[in-house]
Parts: C-alpha cells; sequence; structure tokens
C-alpha cells in the first residue's frame, strides 16, 4: 500500500446528482491482507467500514485505493480517534504536552541527561531545553518524525480529513484530545522516560522496528502487524490494555450506538484492529460481519 496521495473523488463528487444511499458491493480480499473492512449483519440497514491508520508517514507514500474512495463516498460521516477537525479543541492543546510538576531534569541522572542532550544536539540539530517539561513519550515520538526519509509528513488520518472534507463528509471523534493526552498521565513519566532513553542508546534498533513497522504497513501483511503489535518485549507492554484494548471496548459501545442510526467510516490507528482484544473480534462477538476488502 506505498502509495502517491490521491485526491481526486471518483464516486459521489457531486452528491446532489448522485445516490450516495445505495448498496454497494466492493471487491473481496481473499487473503484478509487489507486495512479496510467491511462492517454489516446484526440487522444494520446500512454498510460501514472500519479502516487502519498510521499517524506519521510521508505524503508521497499516501494515496487511497478506489475501493477505500467508493467506501467513503457512501457514508453519511467519518469518525477518527479524535475530531482533528475541531480547530477550537485543538488550538487549546498545548499545556496537554506538559507533564505535571516535573522535569526531564528530575527523570534523570546526570550522566543520562548528558546522553540525551549530545544526542538531540549531534542528531536533531535541537536543544534538550526546548523538551524540558514535554512528557518523554511525545519528546520520543519526535525522534520517530526524523526516522521518515522526506520533509513533508503527515499521517494517514489527515489525508482521510482531506478526502472526506472533499466529499463534505462530517468528521467526528469518539474521544477527544484531552482525553487522548491523559493516557500519557497515566503512564509513569519516570517509565517513559526509561523507553526515551532506550530509543536514544539502541538508535540503530530503534530505526530498524520503525521502518520494519512502516514497511509491515504499507504492505498491508496483518499478520505480522499483529505480531508487532504483541511484541511483549517493548518496556510500555504492560500498559496495552491502556492504550488499546480498554479504547477498544469503549469504541465498540459507542459504535452500538452509533451504527443504529447512521452508517460511517471509521479511520483510527491499525494497532487497534486485530487480535483478539482488537476491534475486528469484538464487533464479532457483537454480531456484526466484518469482511476484509481489497484495498
Amino acid at each position: 500500500m506505498k502509495f502517491i496521495t490521491i485526491f481526486f473523488l471518483i464516486f459521489c463528487q457531486f452528491p446532489f446528482i448522485q445516490n450516495c444511499d445505495a448498496q454497494i458491493n466492493l471487491s473481496q480480499s481473499l487473503d484478509n491482507n487489507t486495512l479496510l473492512w467491511e462492517i454489516s449483519g446484526n440487522e444494520l440497514k446500512k454498510t460501514s467500514y472500519l479502516f487502519g491508520t498510521f499517524h506519521l508517514l510521508c505524503k508521497e507514500d499516501i494515496a487511497f485505493s478506489e475501493n477505500l474512495k467508493t467506501a467513503l463516498s457512501n457514508v453519511s460521516d467519518v469518525y477518527l480517534e479524535i475530531n482533528y477537525n475541531d480547530i477550537k479543541q485543538l488550538s487549546k492543546n498545548r499545556s496537554l504536552y506538559k507533564m505535571k510538576s516535573t522535569t526531564l531534569y528530575d527523570l534523570y541522572s546526570k550522566d543520562d541527561l548528558q546522553k540525551i542532550r549530545v544526542f538531540f544536539k549531534d542528531s536533531l540539530n535541537m536543544s534538550l531545553s526546548i523538551f524540558k517539561t514535554i512528557k518523554p513519550l511525545l519528546i520520543e515520538s519526535i525522534i520517530f518524525r526524523g526516522l521518515l526519509p522526506c520533509n513533508n509528513i503527515t499521517s494517514v488520518d489527515n489525508e482521510i480529513i482531506v478526502l472526506a472534507k472533499s466529499m463534505n463528509k462530517e468528521i467526528k471523534g469518539f474521544e477527544n484530545i484531552g482525553f487522548q493526552f491523559a493516557i500519557y498521565d497515566s503512564i509513569p513519566y519516570k517509565l517513559q522516560a526509561k523507553s526515551l532513553l532506550n530509543c536514544i542508546e539502541n538508535i540503530e534498533i530503534s530505526k530498524f522496528f520503525f521502518r520494519s513497522g512502516l514497511n509491515i504497513y504499507l504492505n498491508q501483511e496483518i499478520d505480522k502487524l499483529e505480531q508487532l503489535s504483541n511484541n511483549k518485549s517493548n518496556i510500555l507492554s504492560s500498559y496495552d490494555d491502556l492504550i488499546l484494548k480498554n479504547r477498544n471496548i469503549d469504541w465498540v459501545k459507542q459504535l452500538k450506538i452509533i451504527l443504529k442510526t447512521t452508517n460511517i467510516f471509521m479511520a483510527v490507528g491499525a494497532a487497534h484492529l486485530f487480535g483478539k482484544n482488537g476491534l475486528i473480534e469484538m464487533l464479532r462477538c457483537e454480531g456484526y460481519s466484518l469482511r476484509a476488502i481489497e484495498n
């Protein structure tokens, strides 16, 4: 799924002319290696869709299949993890990046702090002082951002928003941005700091795993994606329920209400889709039919 960005609409470009309420039949993925899934059954009147995203990607690597665009054109609303389109909400989030009542300087020994300071100066050409109050996991994401081989960096979520806007779709979210940032406060800062230091001390290994995960996503190798998500060697693996399972449970509760009245295109991080605690299995357990769509 290595793509060039496409924004032109194929279906329902002019919704006042075409009938977007008609049921469609998209081609099935025979080997289940796809990030696009159809939700039906359980007395639903209209088909909805589930799509796995990647939150950090080169823009030139993103484009969308005809099946995805068709699916998106035939729903009423688009749901993401949060409503990225809510500018008022996003404009208030700056304080959410910061740790409460501590700084990076309090979380490390003098020697470890110097390692991080040197890394930021030599590898990122940035001063660590800029980030002294920022939550360590957010700092870690800045490092991974620097591993992408491009300058024009975006996310699949953002490009879904662009495409959805061009179709005049309403964009909604399952969570508010305050809730998402609060997750970082639920993971001890000391443990976050340990993860950040481990990333820096083993930067070549970090690069390997990041790029491997990126390629697995782009190739839609679902089995490998699930294996990567289940990697228990990760320092933060004990918080998988907080980051993935518990949120999936909450989203399914919301979906059981939402899907009764409307059909949607749901785009969330790909790690939320698969495994026994993933959205696909959880929705099946609730009586819905999930079908893999060629993508």
